[in-house]
């Protein structure tokens, strides 16, 4: 099978970098489009930072600081996300790849599949870290969300494959 558009999911573990390696070597063998994606959870925006009640005398100064931060923090990590996009796109241009990019707000399961929909991926290429049991459960699995409802084949890179034994 030949692939031709390369969905990546990237964030800024250490994983990453093996996901990277092993689509960017994907799309040289088959001469395929690259799109490299990085999804933040948009669980932070819908929640206060402090827990707030009228009956506690909060002030309405007190409430738009709380939303302040947040907005800043936003945009912080979509700066960092963007950054860390913008190198792993330079690390594909010297290979002759010119990927595009592209970081959304969102489950970054259900965002990945958004986005491979969207843009009529064939294969998405993600990590895994291992989680298991109560990790998985609480914490989620964004590989497990993408293998069962991405529209397209999956490639998943599991932490620790690639160290030697």
């Amino acid at each position: 099978m030949s692939w031709q558009k390369i969905l990546v999911g990237l964030d800024n573990s250490y994983l990453s970098q093996q996901v990277f390696a092993q689509a960017l070597e994907l799309a040289k063998i088959y001469r395929s489009r690259l799109m490299l994606i990085h999804c933040i959870n948009n669980e932070i925006i819908a929640q206060p930072s402090l827990p707030i009640s009228p009956e506690i005398g909060v002030y309405p100064e007190m409430i738009n600081t709380a939303y302040e931060n947040q907005l800043s923090g936003i945009e912080y990590q979509l700066q960092e996300a963007e950054l860390m996009l913008k190198q792993y796109g330079e690390l594909a241009q010297a290979q002759n790849i010119n990927p595009e990019f592209d970081c959304k707000l969102g489950d970054p399961g259900e965002c990945t599949c958004q986005i491979a929909e969207q843009w009529g991926a064939n294969l998405i290429v993600i990590g895994r870290r291992g989680r298991k049991g109560l990790a998985e459960a609480f914490l989620g699995s964004v590989s497990n969300h993408v293998l069962h409802n991405a529209p397209c084949s999956v490639l998943v890179i599991q932490e620790g494959a690639h160290k030697a034994k």
